[in-house]
C-alpha cells in the first residue's frame, strides 16, 4: 500500500520538519518506503566501510560495487529490523510508547540525508575510480580540491542524518531529543552486550 498524501512534500519536509513529517507517515502508512530506504542505507554504509578499510587494495572496483550492493541490501534490512526491535526494548525502559514498526520508519526516514550521499559517491568514482577505496591515491593527490569538497558535503549530510534520526525517534517515542539519543545508546549497548559476554566466556575457556 502506498502513501495516501502529498508525497512530494513528504520527501522535502523530512529534512527540516522531521517531527511533523514522521508523525504524518506513521499516522498514514508507517511502512511507506521503509524497505527501499533501508536497502539504500545499507549500500551507503557498506560503501563507506569499504572506503575506510581501503578495500580497493585487494579488490577491483566492479567487485566492490557488486559486493556493496548485495551485502548492503542484506545488511540494511538486518539493521532495520534489529535496530527497530532494540529501540523498542530500550525505549520502553525510558517510558517510550513507539512500536517496532514506527521505530523502523523513524530510522529509515531519518537517515535520508546519508542515503543522498550515494550519488556523490558515484561522482567520486567517476572522477577518481578505484582510488576512493585504495591507499594509493595519485589522481586525488594531483587534484584534491574536488575530492575534499565532496567529502565535506558527505560528512555534513551524514551528521544531519544522525540529527534527523534522533528527532524522528524522539517524535514516535514521545521523547526529547536528548532522551532519544539515550534510547539509541541503550539499544547499542543491548546489541554489543551478547558479543561481549561471548568473548568473556571464550576467553575463560582459553585460560
Amino acid at each position: 500500500m502506498g502513501y495516501q498524501g502529498d508525497t512530494v512534500n513528504l520527501w522535502t519536509n523530512i529534512w527540516f520538519q522531521p517531527r511533523q513529517t514522521i508523525q504524518e507517515i506513521i499516522d498514514t502508512n508507517a511502512q511507506y518506503a521503509v524497505i527501499p530506504l533501508a536497502m539504500l542505507y545499507g549500500i551507503w554504509d557498506v560503501l563507506t566501510k569499504a572506503s575506510n578499510k581501503e578495500m580497493g587494495d585487494k579488490y577491483e572496483l566492479s567487485a566492490i560495487l557488486f559486493g556493496a550492493t548485495v551485502s548492503g541490501i542484506i545488511c540494511g534490512l538486518i539493521t532495520l529490523y534489529v535496530l527497530g526491535w532494540l529501540l523498542k526494548i530500550s525505549g520502553s525502559w525510558l517510558g517510550g510508547k513507539a512500536t517496532a514498526e514506527h521505530l523502523r520508519a523513524a530510522f529509515a526516514w531519518g537517515v535520508i540525508p546519508a542515503i543522498c550521499t550515494l550519488p556523490l559517491c558515484f561522482v567520486e568514482i567517476a572522477l577518481y575510480g578505484n582510488e576512493i577505496f585504495s591507499s594509493e591515491t595519485p589522481a586525488i593527490s594531483a587534484n584534491p580540491i574536488p575530492f575534499f569538497v565532496l567529502l565535506a558535503i558527505q560528512f555534513l549530510l551524514a551528521c544531519w542524518a544522525s540529527v534527523l534520526m534522533f528527532m524522528c525517534i524522539a517524535q514516535v517515542q514521545g521523547f526529547s531529543f536528548w532522551k532519544a539519543i539515550g534510547n539509541f545508546l541503550l539499544a547499542a549497548v543491548l546489541f554489543v552486550a551478547p558479543f561481549f559476554v561471548l568473548a568473556m566466556i571464550l576467553s575463560g575457556f582459553r585460560n
